[in-house]
C-alpha cells in the first residue's frame, strides 16, 4: 500500500480512503508511472469522491432518488481530463440534404415490417420498451480514450436500422468512420453522427469484423479500407427526430417506429455514474458534448426513464447502459436526436 504524505492531499480526511483507492487500482487494474503521479490521482479521486457524496445528498433532497454516483474507473480524471478523452462531440449539425432542409422524422413504422405488432404498440404505447430484448442492439463498445463517441453513435442507430430492415445483426466498424471520415469529423478529436451518416450515405460502412476498433489509446489512425472490406450496411439518407426540449415524445414514438435513435447529451453527471436513475440537479442543456443511443425507455418507483447504450465497455454504469429521468429533456438528450433510413 502506498503512503501517502499529507501535502499529496487536497483536502483534510482524504488519507482516510486509501483502502478505497487501492479497491479502485485493483478493481481497475490502474498503475501509474511514478508515486508523484499517483499521488496527484489519489488527490483527484478524493474530490471527485467528495463531490459525488455531496451531488448524491442532493438527489436525495431534492429529488428523492437513490444514489447514482459514485467509484467509476473515471475517478481518477479532473472534469477537463475527462472531457478531451471520452466525450467532444460536435456541436450543431453541419449538413442539410440536398434542398437545404434536414427532414423530420415522418412517423414511418419501418419496424412494422419485422414487427408487425408495433402498428398496435403506436396506437397505445406500452409502459416499457427495450430494443435490446428484441435484438436489434449489438454489445456495449468501448471507445476507449479516443473522442469518438460520435462515430459509435452513429453505428448503434445504423446496426438497428439495417436489422429493422430485414438483415441480420451485424456489428459495424466505429474505426472507418474514424480514420476515414475526413470531412467534418475529426476522429479520437470529435464528430457529429449527421456528417457521419452522409460518409456512409456515399460509402457505406463494413464491419467491424473486417475493420476493427484500435483507437482506444486515443490515435485516430491512418485509413486502412480496402476492397476486400466490403460493405456491410448503407444507408439512404436521416432525419431529425427532435430538436429542443420538446421533442421527447417524438423519440418515443420513433424509437417504437423504426429502432434505437442516436442523440446528444451533456455527458458531465455520466463521469461518476454508477447505475440507477439519473436526475442530475445541474446539468445545462446547452452543453451537449457526447453522443448516445437511446434503446428504451420504462418506469422504476415511479420515475420515468429512458434507457441508453453507452460506449465506454460494460464495466461502466448499469452493464455499459445508462438511465435518466424521462419527460425533463435532462442534459439535453432532446436537443439533437436524428435517426438514419435505409
Amino acid at each position: 500500500m502506498l503512503s501517502f504524505p499529507s501535502t499529496a492531499l487536497s483536502y483534510s480526511g482524504a488519507i482516510n480512503l486509501s483502502g478505497d483507492w487501492d479497491a479502485f487500482k485493483t478493481k481497475y487494474a490502474k498503475t501509474y508511472a511514478s508515486k508523484e503521479e499517483e499521488y496527484k490521482r489519489f488527490d483527484i479521486f478524493a474530490a471527485n469522491l467528495k463531490q459525488a457524496d455531496s451531488d448524491n445528498a442532493a438527489l436525495g433532497q431534492v429529488h428523492e432518488l437513490h444514489k447514482t454516483q459514485g467509484v467509476t474507473k473515471f475517478m481518477d480524471l479532473t472534469e477537463d481530463e475527462f472531457k478531451v478523452m471520452y466525450l467532444t462531440r460536435k456541436t450543431g449539425s453541419t449538413f442539410a440534404d440536398m434542398n437545404g432542409v434536414l427532414p423530420e422524422f415522418n412517423g414511418e413504422c419501418t419496424a412494422c415490417k419485422r414487427f408487425p405488432e408495433h402498428a398496435e404498440l403506436l396506437k397505445d404505447p406500452p409502459a416499457s420498451f427495450d430494443w435490446t430484448a428484441k435484438g436489434a442492439v449489438t454489445p456495449v463498445k468501448d471507445q476507449g480514450q479516443c473522442g469518438s463517441c460520435w462515430a459509435f453513435g452513429t453505428t448503434g442507430d445504423i446496426e438497428g436500422t439495417w436489422f429493422l430492415a430485414g438483415n441480420k445483426l451485424t456489428s459495424l466498424s466505429e474505426q472507418e468512420l474514424v480514420s476515414c471520415d475526413k470531412g467534418t469529423d475529426q476522429g479520437c478529436n470529435g464528430g457529429l453522427q449527421e456528417d457521419a451518416f452522409k460518409y456512409i450515405i456515399k460509402n457505406g460502412v463494413t464491419s467491424e469484423k473486417n475493420y476493427p476498433y484500435t483507437s482506444g489509446s486515443g490515435k485516430s489512425g491512418l485509413c486502412k479500407k480496402e476492397k476486400e472490406s466490403p460493405v456491410a450496411a448503407k444507408i439512404t439518407s436521416w432525419n431529425q427526430v427532435s430538436k429542443g426540449g420538446t421533442g421527447e415524445d417524438k423519440i418515443m414514438t420513433a424509437l417504437i417506429a423504426q429502432g434505437p435513435i442516436t442523440i446528444g447529451i451533456n455527458a458531465s453527471p455520466m463521469q461518476k455514474y454508477t447505475g440507477g436513475i439519473n436526475n442530475p440537479f445541474l446539468c445545462l442543456k446547452s452543453r451537449v458534448d457526447h453522443a448516445v443511443l437511446i434503446v428504451g425507455y420504462g418506469t422504476d418507483k415511479g420515475v420515468d426513464y429512458w434507457k441508453i447504450k453507452n460506449s465506454w465497455a460494460a464495466d461502466w454504469g448499469e452493464d455499459g447502459y445508462y438511465r435518466i429521468v424521462r419527460g425533463k429533456n435532462k442534459c439535453g438528450l432532446a436537443q439533437d436526436a436524428v435517426h438514419s433510413v435505409v
